[in-house]
Formats: C-alpha cells, structure tokens, sequence
C-alpha cells in the first residue's frame, strides 16, 4: 500500500506538530527555583529547575530541592549544605498566614553533634530558600526518637553555660 504525497506530508506535519507539543510541555512543566546553600563567604543561593507537580505544596517543592543538596559542581566550588545528610521532610510542612513550620527527620548522629554555628546556618538555609513564600514566623520541627515526637530543633543544641561573675570578699 503506498501513501500518497498528501497523506505523507500530513504525517510528517503531524509529527512535527506532537514534537512541538512535547517539547513545550516539558520546558513548561519546569520553573526556576532558588535554594540558598553556605560557602566559606557565607549564604550561597544557587538556581535550580523544579518539575512543577513534582511534589505537593510550593514549601514543599522548595525544600526538597534543598535538602537534595549541593550539587558535584557546586561542592567542587565549595558549596556545602549544613543539613545532614539523610534529612529528609518528615511531614508535610505547615503554611499559616506568616507562619512556615518545617518539619524533618535527621540522622541521630546528626542531632548528638549539632552545635550552634551549624544550627545558625540551618535556619538560614531554610530561611532564605523559603523567603519568596513572605514567611515571618519560622520553625523547624526535628523528630526525636526518644519523645516519639517533632519538637524544635533548639531542643538538641548543647547547654550554653551562664557566665558567671565572682564577687571578691
């Protein structure tokens, strides 16, 4: 059976046209996402492309892009995240008027040895890669295994003593 001269070039036009289609779907379906990382110059937000629809809420979407990481090239620049690895959301974040809670699971590890400088840079990160969502009241939630509970990721940094001053006798 041969197709005529019309019947092939309305195939090809055909084929071009579901070329089209796909293409733009797939550069549509796609947006620019901002997520801040830490250098030894301090905050370091790098962009990078988020499937739309790829995960539920837009807090959601931003901070599974954040704790995918640095990526090689960026640690090669001396990018590094603060966030554990391993950490991963551990409920659906909570979005209320100007309040953002956060809520992960860290590797136990991670929660004996958070000190204060790495907890700064944590509540950066997360700050500032949620910032376009105009939040003013932040809180990061981290599960404890021993509470069987989310409770605030202060709860596992060490005491700080208080500074006393002797009195001379």
């Amino acid at each position: 059976m041969r197709f005529s001269t019309t019947a092939k070039i309305l195939l090809s036009i055909l084929l071009a046209f579901t070329s089209l289609i796909a293409f733009f779907s797939l550069t549509a379906a796609q947006e620019p996402v901002t997520v801040c990382f830490w250098s030894a110059q301090g905050q370091d937000c790098v962009e990078r492309w988020r499937r739309l629809g790829s995960t539920g809420t837009e807090v959601e979407g931003l901070l599974a892009t954040l704790l995918e990481g640095p990526t090689a090239a960026e640690r090669a620049r001396g990018v590094r995240s603060a966030i554990p690895v391993g950490t991963v959301l551990g409920e659906p974040p909570l979005q209320s008027g100007g309040t953002v809670t956060v809520y992960l699971k860290m590797p136990p590890d991670a929660l004996r040895t958070l000190d204060h400088a790495s907890f700064e840079v944590i509540v950066e990160q997360i700050g500032w890669t949620l910032e376009p969502l105009g939040w003013r009241d932040l809180r990061i939630q981290v599960w404890d295994p021993v509470a069987g509970a989310h409770v605030p990721l202060s709860a596992f940094l060490p005491q700080i003593p208080v500074p006393r001053k002797e009195t001379a006798l």
